[in-house]
Protein backbone atom coordinates (compact mmCIF):
# COMPACT_ATOMS: atom_id res chain seq x y z
CA UNK A 1 0.00 0.00 0.00
CA UNK A 2 1.44 3.41 -0.98
CA UNK A 3 -0.78 7.02 -0.48
CA UNK A 4 0.59 10.80 -0.49
CA UNK A 5 -1.76 11.71 2.49
CA UNK A 6 -3.99 14.13 1.64
CA UNK A 7 -3.86 17.87 3.67
CA UNK A 8 -5.18 17.67 6.63
CA UNK A 9 -8.19 20.26 7.28
CA UNK A 10 -6.77 22.64 10.27
CA UNK A 11 -3.70 23.16 6.69
CA UNK A 12 -6.24 24.23 4.53
CA UNK A 13 -6.49 28.68 3.72
CA UNK A 14 -9.16 30.43 1.97
CA UNK A 15 -8.99 31.19 -1.73
CA UNK A 16 -5.92 33.51 -2.13
CA UNK A 17 -5.41 36.25 -4.59
CA UNK A 18 -1.97 34.31 -5.46
CA UNK A 19 -3.90 32.06 -7.85
CA UNK A 20 -5.31 35.05 -9.87
CA UNK A 21 -1.89 36.73 -10.26
CA UNK A 22 -0.61 32.86 -11.32
CA UNK A 23 -3.30 32.71 -14.12
CA UNK A 24 -1.19 35.86 -15.26
CA UNK A 25 2.01 34.06 -15.77
CA UNK A 26 2.77 31.43 -18.47
CA UNK A 27 5.16 28.66 -17.80
CA UNK A 28 7.64 30.45 -20.04
CA UNK A 29 8.33 33.23 -17.70
CA UNK A 30 9.29 30.66 -14.89
CA UNK A 31 11.21 28.82 -17.18
CA UNK A 32 13.39 32.24 -18.55
CA UNK A 33 14.27 32.78 -15.08
CA UNK A 34 15.05 29.69 -13.70
CA UNK A 35 17.02 28.32 -16.32
CA UNK A 36 20.58 29.62 -18.59
CA UNK A 37 20.18 30.63 -22.02
CA UNK A 38 20.56 28.64 -24.61
CA UNK A 39 18.82 25.99 -22.58
CA UNK A 40 21.05 23.25 -20.88
CA UNK A 41 21.03 19.97 -22.25
CA UNK A 42 18.41 17.97 -20.72
CA UNK A 43 18.83 14.77 -18.25
CA UNK A 44 16.76 12.18 -19.18
CA UNK A 45 17.04 8.39 -19.28
CA UNK A 46 15.81 5.90 -22.20
CA UNK A 47 13.19 2.91 -21.33
CA UNK A 48 15.66 0.41 -22.73
CA UNK A 49 18.19 1.73 -20.18
CA UNK A 50 18.67 -0.27 -16.86
CA UNK A 51 18.22 0.67 -13.45
CA UNK A 52 22.21 1.24 -12.82
CA UNK A 53 21.98 3.61 -15.41
CA UNK A 54 18.76 5.79 -13.73
CA UNK A 55 20.91 5.58 -10.15
CA UNK A 56 24.00 6.97 -11.84
CA UNK A 57 22.41 9.60 -13.74
CA UNK A 58 20.91 10.59 -9.61
CA UNK A 59 23.95 10.79 -8.67
CA UNK A 60 26.32 12.35 -11.18
CA UNK A 61 23.65 14.91 -12.09
CA UNK A 62 22.32 15.47 -8.89
CA UNK A 63 19.02 15.33 -9.64
CA UNK A 64 15.61 13.05 -8.06
CA UNK A 65 13.46 12.78 -11.55
CA UNK A 66 13.85 12.00 -14.47
CA UNK A 67 12.05 11.99 -17.77
CA UNK A 68 11.96 8.87 -19.69
CA UNK A 69 12.02 8.43 -23.18
CA UNK A 70 11.12 5.88 -25.35
CA UNK A 71 13.10 5.27 -28.80
CA UNK A 72 10.62 2.95 -30.35
CA UNK A 73 7.75 5.90 -30.04
CA UNK A 74 9.99 8.92 -30.42
CA UNK A 75 8.84 10.17 -27.61
CA UNK A 76 8.95 10.48 -23.76
CA UNK A 77 6.43 8.83 -21.78
CA UNK A 78 6.71 9.59 -18.31
CA UNK A 79 8.88 11.17 -15.47
CA UNK A 80 10.64 8.49 -12.60
CA UNK A 81 11.86 9.76 -9.33
CA UNK A 82 13.75 8.09 -6.93
CA UNK A 83 10.90 6.91 -4.53
CA UNK A 84 9.34 5.07 -7.41
CA UNK A 85 13.45 3.18 -7.77
CA UNK A 86 13.58 2.75 -3.82
CA UNK A 87 10.14 1.08 -4.05
CA UNK A 88 11.27 -0.92 -7.54
CA UNK A 89 14.28 -2.09 -5.81
CA UNK A 90 13.06 -2.37 -1.87
CA UNK A 91 9.61 -4.44 -2.53
CA UNK A 92 11.58 -7.12 -3.53
CA UNK A 93 11.86 -10.63 -1.97
CA UNK A 94 15.34 -9.99 -0.78
CA UNK A 95 14.28 -7.56 1.28
CA UNK A 96 11.48 -9.90 3.06
CA UNK A 97 13.73 -12.56 4.16
CA UNK A 98 14.61 -12.73 7.84
CA UNK A 99 17.10 -10.27 9.40
CA UNK A 100 18.10 -8.44 6.09
CA UNK A 101 16.62 -4.79 6.70
CA UNK A 102 16.65 -5.19 10.51
CA UNK A 103 20.10 -6.50 11.37
CA UNK A 104 23.22 -4.69 11.01
CA UNK A 105 24.89 -7.95 11.98
CA UNK A 106 25.02 -9.45 8.29
CA UNK A 107 27.33 -12.35 8.20
CA UNK A 108 29.76 -12.22 4.37
CA UNK A 109 27.87 -14.96 3.25
CA UNK A 110 24.55 -13.14 3.73
CA UNK A 111 26.49 -9.81 1.93
CA UNK A 112 27.20 -12.17 -1.08
CA UNK A 113 23.85 -13.70 -1.21
CA UNK A 114 22.18 -9.88 -1.36
CA UNK A 115 25.10 -8.84 -4.08
CA UNK A 116 23.51 -11.64 -6.71
CA UNK A 117 19.82 -11.08 -6.05
CA UNK A 118 20.28 -7.53 -6.06
CA UNK A 119 22.03 -7.67 -9.75
CA UNK A 120 19.34 -9.05 -11.42
CA UNK A 121 17.48 -6.26 -10.39
CA UNK A 122 19.56 -3.59 -11.47
CA UNK A 123 20.14 -4.70 -14.69
CA UNK A 124 16.53 -4.70 -15.35
CA UNK A 125 15.00 -1.83 -17.69
CA UNK A 126 13.67 1.40 -16.75
CA UNK A 127 9.72 0.46 -18.61
CA UNK A 128 9.45 -2.08 -15.53
CA UNK A 129 9.53 1.18 -13.45
CA UNK A 130 7.18 2.84 -15.28
CA UNK A 131 4.98 -0.17 -15.28
CA UNK A 132 5.30 -1.10 -12.15
CA UNK A 133 5.08 2.96 -10.80
CA UNK A 134 2.13 3.41 -13.14
CA UNK A 135 3.16 6.67 -14.17
CA UNK A 136 2.67 6.73 -17.80
CA UNK A 137 -1.09 7.07 -18.56
CA UNK A 138 -1.05 10.09 -16.40
CA UNK A 139 1.67 11.69 -17.96
CA UNK A 140 1.82 15.07 -19.22
CA UNK A 141 4.07 17.27 -21.29
CA UNK A 142 3.27 20.73 -20.58
CA UNK A 143 3.98 23.93 -23.50
CA UNK A 144 5.33 27.03 -22.34
CA UNK A 145 2.42 28.83 -23.42
CA UNK A 146 -0.12 27.36 -20.84
CA UNK A 147 -0.98 29.31 -17.65
CA UNK A 148 1.83 28.82 -14.86
CA UNK A 149 -1.26 27.99 -12.25
CA UNK A 150 -1.77 24.47 -14.78
CA UNK A 151 1.61 23.15 -13.91
CA UNK A 152 1.80 24.35 -10.39
CA UNK A 153 -1.18 22.13 -10.07
CA UNK A 154 0.04 19.15 -11.50
CA UNK A 155 3.28 19.49 -9.04
CA UNK A 156 0.36 19.28 -6.18
CA UNK A 157 -1.77 16.65 -7.36
CA UNK A 158 0.17 13.88 -9.08
CA UNK A 159 1.83 11.02 -6.72
CA UNK A 160 5.07 11.77 -6.06
CA UNK A 161 5.60 14.67 -8.45
CA UNK A 162 8.51 16.78 -7.61
CA UNK A 163 8.70 17.66 -11.47
CA UNK A 164 6.83 18.27 -14.77
CA UNK A 165 8.45 18.08 -18.36
CA UNK A 166 7.75 21.16 -20.35
CA UNK A 167 8.88 22.31 -23.30
CA UNK A 168 10.12 25.80 -25.37
CA UNK A 169 9.75 24.47 -28.86
CA UNK A 170 7.58 26.77 -31.11
CA UNK A 171 6.06 23.49 -32.58
CA UNK A 172 3.58 21.61 -29.85
CA UNK A 173 2.28 19.06 -32.31
CA UNK A 174 5.81 18.06 -32.12
CA UNK A 175 7.34 18.27 -28.81
CA UNK A 176 6.71 14.80 -27.07
CA UNK A 177 9.78 13.86 -29.60
CA UNK A 178 11.79 17.01 -29.37
CA UNK A 179 14.36 16.45 -26.58
CA UNK A 180 16.64 19.84 -27.77
CA UNK A 181 13.84 21.69 -26.30
CA UNK A 182 12.73 19.88 -23.43
CA UNK A 183 13.35 20.97 -19.83
CA UNK A 184 12.32 19.89 -16.56
CA UNK A 185 10.58 22.06 -13.96
CA UNK A 186 10.91 20.88 -10.23
CA UNK A 187 9.45 22.57 -7.03
CA UNK A 188 12.66 24.03 -6.25
CA UNK A 189 11.95 26.09 -9.52
CA UNK A 190 8.52 27.05 -8.91
CA UNK A 191 9.14 28.07 -4.84
CA UNK A 192 11.98 30.19 -5.98
CA UNK A 193 9.86 31.80 -8.38
CA UNK A 194 7.65 32.43 -5.84
CA UNK A 195 10.41 33.82 -3.45
CA UNK A 196 11.78 36.14 -5.54
CA UNK A 197 8.71 37.47 -7.63
CA UNK A 198 7.37 40.80 -5.78
CA UNK A 199 4.15 40.60 -7.61
CA UNK A 200 3.92 37.09 -5.65
CA UNK A 201 5.26 37.93 -2.43
CA UNK A 202 2.81 40.51 -1.76
CA UNK A 203 0.14 38.02 -1.15
CA UNK A 204 1.37 37.29 2.62
CA UNK A 205 1.30 33.57 2.86
CA UNK A 206 5.47 33.50 3.27
CA UNK A 207 4.83 35.68 6.50
CA UNK A 208 2.55 32.48 7.56
CA UNK A 209 4.42 30.24 10.95
CA UNK A 210 5.33 27.38 9.64
CA UNK A 211 2.80 25.49 12.33
CA UNK A 212 0.64 25.83 9.54
CA UNK A 213 2.51 23.95 7.07
CA UNK A 214 3.97 21.05 9.69
CA UNK A 215 2.94 17.82 9.39
CA UNK A 216 2.25 16.63 12.85
CA UNK A 217 1.85 12.82 13.47
CA UNK A 218 5.04 11.92 13.95
CA UNK A 219 5.43 8.05 14.25
CA UNK A 220 8.61 6.27 15.30
CA UNK A 221 9.94 2.33 14.78
CA UNK A 222 12.38 0.91 16.81
CA UNK A 223 14.62 -2.14 15.59
CA UNK A 224 12.48 -4.30 17.57
CA UNK A 225 9.79 -3.68 14.68
CA UNK A 226 10.62 -5.74 11.67
CA UNK A 227 10.14 -3.49 8.40
CA UNK A 228 8.21 -6.04 6.82
CA UNK A 229 5.78 -6.44 8.72
CA UNK A 230 2.28 -5.15 8.80
CA UNK A 231 2.61 -3.52 11.37
CA UNK A 232 4.71 -0.97 9.72
CA UNK A 233 1.81 0.24 7.84
CA UNK A 234 -0.24 2.93 9.23
CA UNK A 235 -3.25 2.20 11.01
CA UNK A 236 -6.61 2.53 9.11
CA UNK A 237 -7.27 5.75 11.24
CA UNK A 238 -3.86 7.73 10.19
CA UNK A 239 -4.29 7.17 6.24
CA UNK A 240 -6.75 10.28 6.46
CA UNK A 241 -3.99 12.31 8.51
CA UNK A 242 -0.48 13.86 7.48
CA UNK A 243 2.24 12.02 9.71
CA UNK A 244 6.03 12.54 9.95
CA UNK A 245 7.69 8.89 10.13
CA UNK A 246 11.24 8.35 12.23
CA UNK A 247 13.53 5.95 12.57
CA UNK A 248 15.96 5.07 15.57
CA UNK A 249 20.08 4.89 14.66
CA UNK A 250 20.39 1.67 16.24
CA UNK A 251 18.15 0.43 12.97
CA UNK A 252 19.71 -0.11 9.22
CA UNK A 253 19.41 1.78 6.09
CA UNK A 254 17.76 -0.83 4.61
CA UNK A 255 15.20 -0.82 7.44
CA UNK A 256 14.46 3.16 6.19
CA UNK A 257 14.43 2.30 2.75
CA UNK A 258 11.56 -0.29 2.91
CA UNK A 259 9.89 2.25 5.00
CA UNK A 260 10.08 4.73 2.57
CA UNK A 261 9.20 2.19 -0.14
CA UNK A 262 6.10 0.61 2.17
CA UNK A 263 4.47 4.39 2.38
CA UNK A 264 5.66 5.69 -0.78
CA UNK A 265 6.83 8.96 0.96
CA UNK A 266 10.44 10.19 -0.01
CA UNK A 267 12.11 10.44 3.62
CA UNK A 268 12.21 9.30 7.06
CA UNK A 269 13.89 11.15 10.20
CA UNK A 270 16.34 9.30 12.04
CA UNK A 271 16.26 10.18 15.81
CA UNK A 272 18.31 9.25 19.19
CA UNK A 273 15.88 7.44 21.68
CA UNK A 274 18.49 7.22 24.34
CA UNK A 275 18.31 11.16 24.47
CA UNK A 276 15.57 13.01 26.58
CA UNK A 277 14.26 14.69 24.72
CA UNK A 278 14.43 12.44 21.39
CA UNK A 279 17.26 14.25 19.43
CA UNK A 280 16.31 14.62 15.45
CA UNK A 281 20.00 13.14 14.65
CA UNK A 282 19.97 12.84 10.67
CA UNK A 283 17.64 12.10 8.01
CA UNK A 284 17.08 9.70 5.49
CA UNK A 285 16.32 10.55 1.95
CA UNK A 286 14.70 8.17 -1.24
CA UNK A 287 17.68 10.09 -2.99
CA UNK A 288 20.05 8.09 -0.66
CA UNK A 289 19.51 5.47 -2.74
CA UNK A 290 21.73 6.36 -5.18
CA UNK A 291 24.12 5.30 -2.53
CA UNK A 292 23.47 1.51 -2.82
CA UNK A 293 24.30 -1.09 -5.62
CA UNK A 294 25.32 -4.33 -6.32
CA UNK A 295 28.94 -3.78 -5.30
CA UNK A 296 28.36 -1.04 -2.41
CA UNK A 297 25.19 -2.59 -0.08
CA UNK A 298 26.10 -0.45 2.98
CA UNK A 299 22.55 -0.47 3.55
CA UNK A 300 22.71 -3.13 6.04
CA UNK A 301 24.59 -1.00 8.47
CA UNK A 302 23.67 1.18 11.04
CA UNK A 303 21.79 3.98 9.25
CA UNK A 304 24.01 6.09 11.30
CA UNK A 305 27.31 4.78 10.02
CA UNK A 306 25.37 4.33 6.29
CA UNK A 307 24.56 8.10 6.32
CA UNK A 308 28.01 9.10 7.58
CA UNK A 309 29.84 7.82 4.30
CA UNK A 310 27.82 10.02 2.44
CA UNK A 311 29.63 12.97 1.88
CA UNK A 312 28.15 15.59 -0.59
CA UNK A 313 25.88 16.39 1.64
CA UNK A 314 27.63 18.24 4.66
CA UNK A 315 24.46 19.83 5.79
CA UNK A 316 21.96 17.03 5.90
CA UNK A 317 19.01 17.82 8.60
CA UNK A 318 17.73 21.60 7.96
CA UNK A 319 15.46 22.49 11.08
CA UNK A 320 13.23 25.68 12.28
CA UNK A 321 10.88 26.26 14.47
CA UNK A 322 6.96 26.33 14.78
CA UNK A 323 6.78 30.61 14.50
CA UNK A 324 9.55 30.89 11.71
CA UNK A 325 8.17 32.37 8.89
CA UNK A 326 6.85 30.05 5.88
CA UNK A 327 9.31 32.50 3.00
CA UNK A 328 12.18 31.20 5.54
CA UNK A 329 11.25 27.77 5.59
CA UNK A 330 11.58 27.55 1.88
CA UNK A 331 14.61 29.94 1.68
CA UNK A 332 16.42 27.09 4.35
CA UNK A 333 15.20 24.56 1.86
CA UNK A 334 16.26 25.79 -1.39
CA UNK A 335 19.94 27.11 0.30
CA UNK A 336 20.33 23.49 1.63
CA UNK A 337 19.25 21.33 -1.49
CA UNK A 338 16.51 19.40 0.41
CA UNK A 339 13.03 18.67 -0.04
CA UNK A 340 12.06 19.03 3.73
CA UNK A 341 12.39 21.42 7.34
CA UNK A 342 12.17 19.29 10.47
CA UNK A 343 10.14 21.01 12.56
CA UNK A 344 11.44 21.20 16.76
CA UNK A 345 10.71 22.55 19.57
CA UNK A 346 12.82 26.09 20.46
CA UNK A 347 13.67 25.18 24.03
CA UNK A 348 14.35 21.41 23.58
CA UNK A 349 14.91 20.78 20.14
CA UNK A 350 12.49 18.05 19.98
CA UNK A 351 11.58 16.77 16.65
CA UNK A 352 7.58 17.79 15.99
CA UNK A 353 6.96 17.19 12.67
CA UNK A 354 8.10 18.01 8.90
CA UNK A 355 7.28 20.92 6.45
CA UNK A 356 8.36 19.33 2.80
CA UNK A 357 8.44 21.26 -0.66
CA UNK A 358 4.79 19.84 -1.32
CA UNK A 359 4.02 21.53 1.93
CA UNK A 360 5.23 24.63 0.82
CA UNK A 361 3.77 24.84 -2.29
CA UNK A 362 0.34 23.73 -1.43
CA UNK A 363 0.17 26.99 1.27
CA UNK A 364 1.58 29.18 -0.92
CA UNK A 365 -0.92 28.60 -3.82
CA UNK A 366 -3.47 28.27 -1.39
CA UNK A 367 -6.22 26.26 -0.82
CA UNK A 368 -10.69 27.15 -0.49
CA UNK A 369 -11.13 26.99 3.46
CA UNK A 370 -10.56 28.30 7.09
CA UNK A 371 -7.54 30.56 7.96
CA UNK A 372 -6.84 30.42 11.35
Amino acid sequence: MSFQPPVDPSRLLEQDPLLEALHEFQLDTLIQESRNEPLEPLVYIRTIDNVNRAIQLFKVHNVISLPVFDPAEEKFIAIVNVVHIVKFIMLREVFYKHGVTLSPDVGVEMVEQIKEELRPIYDLPISDVVAAANVHDNFKMYHKSVPLIDTVRALMLKENAYAILCSVSDDKEKMLGDIQHASIITQWDVMTFFIKNEKLKVHGIGGLPAQKAIQRSWITFTRKEDPNQPSHRLPVSETRRTFALSITEDMTAFAGFKLLAVHGISSVAVVDRESEPVKLTDNLSASDIKYVSPENIDGYNLVSEFLHKVSDHPRRVVSCYEETSLEEVTRLAIAAGVHRVWITEKDTEKPLGVVTMSDMLSMFIGVKGERD
